[in-house]
């Protein structure tokens, strides 16, 4: 398994770097995949692992970095349109679009019961991602009352179309 996962990030790397300036990809001892970009940070938890996000019933996989950055740029297109909706609600919580990229990234792919590769992606603020509490490589976040500071969001990579918006 760790040999197929190594395959598939050296064929992302090599697509990545065309298009992106690439820093790191590291696969860890839990085989999830630490991902670092000039834009982000992120992990890609492998199937096996456990999330309360995606219903145990779907099948999950293991996306790609083609398919993290796909999903990351689906996903800040859809924030900046909807923004002004979730702004009115938060108060004093960070402007998701304006801080965009002080989040880092929990992805886990899953195929629905129509047979569709979507990802679950979790948001978290990188300072709070930072505290020894949360081992945010290891296993997904959660908060109670965090608003925009620990969010997450569905989305369909066929479709481009995100949905499922959603704070702790």
């Amino acid at each position: 398994m760790r040999t197929f996962l190594q395959i598939i990030l050296l064929c992302g790397i090599s697509i990545l770097c065309m298009s992106q300036s690439f820093v790191s990809v590291d696969t860890l001892d839990n085989s999830n995949v630490h991902i670092i970009t000039d834009d982000f940070e992120g992990v890609i938890f492998n199937p096996n692992s456990n999330s309360y996000y995606v219903d145990s019933s779907e099948t999950k996989w293991m996306p790609t970095i083609e398919d993290v950055l796909l999903c990351d740029n689906i996903i800040r297109k859809y924030v900046n349109k909807k923004e002004s909706n979730v702004a009115v609600v938060l108060g004093d919580s960070p402007i998701i679009s304006d801080n965009f990229d002080k989040f880092v990234r929990q992805y886990m792919g899953y195929v629905d019961n129509h047979g569709r590769k979507k990802m679950y992606v979790k948001f978290v603020w990188k300072e709070a991602a930072e505290n020894d509490d949360f081992p945010w490589l290891e296993h997904f976040v959660g908060a109670i009352g965090g608003g925009t500071y620990f969010w997450g969001i569905k989305v369909d990579l066929k479709r481009k179309k995100c949905y499922d918006f959603m704070m702790d």
